[in-house]
């Protein structure tokens, strides 16, 4: 769990009526500024993955939380005994606060940056692909980049994830991956524009 930041001025406490606290908007707007991304598009990510809904689980695999996230990714980052998280809620995810859940979330995709040296993120479409297909990340500035076909290769992966081809033209690309982030955020409006909401009243603190 990261500290608060003492160089910043202190927002008022609230929590939302997502169950996010200002806690949570301050260490999103840090990690965003630290990585080189909008914190808009993490948001965003949530809606897609989870519904922004923090105790979100996916029975199939494990995933679990806001991104999503999977039993061995986290215990590549250290989500094991001994941790004070991991303690805190008797190793299960789900039941981690938001506040401490974003910690984890960016943790996962500040290892991809620094693994491929990505000075920033370019897009919540590249950001989706690290969650998807990380090895694509390099390759994942242009909307038009396939991921993944129908034929070859990677036709276990298209087939795994067929609903991403919106048009169904055989192969899904970053540009799918976008749609679908837009497709889940119109679906969740209401709570996305809620976390907005939130994120504005925070940044207006720290101005």
């Amino acid at each position: 769990m990261l500290p608060a930041d003492p160089l910043l001025p202190a927002p008022s406490i609230f929590t939302d009526s997502l169950g996010f606290t200002n806690v949570f908007y301050q260490k999103l707007i840090r990690h965003a500024n630290e990585q080189g991304f909008q914190p808009e598009w993490l948001l965003a990510l949530f809606c897609s993955e989870s519904g922004l809904n923090p105790r979100a689980f996916n029975q199939n695999g494990g995933a679990s939380g806001l991104s999503q996230i999977m039993p061995k990714t986290l215990y590549g980052l250290g989500w094991r005994g001994g941790n004070e998280d991991f303690e805190s809620v008797g190793g299960i995810y789900r039941k981690l606060p938001p506040e401490n859940q974003i910690d984890w979330t960016a943790k996962y995709f500040d290892g991809w940056r620094r693994a491929f040296q990505l000075p920033s993120w370019s897009s919540r479409g590249q950001m989706y692909v690290a969650n998807f297909l990380p090895r694509e990340v390099p390759h994942a500035k242009s909307p038009d980049y396939i991921l993944c076909s129908n034929v070859g290769a990677t036709r276990y992966i298209y087939v795994a994830n067929a609903g991403l081809d919106h048009v169904r033209k055989g192969n899904i690309t970053v540009g799918d991956m976008e749609i679908a982030i837009a497709n889940a955020v119109k679906s969740t409006e209401r709570k996305y524009l809620a976390a907005l909401g939130s994120l504005d009243r925070v940044r207006k603190v720290r101005s």
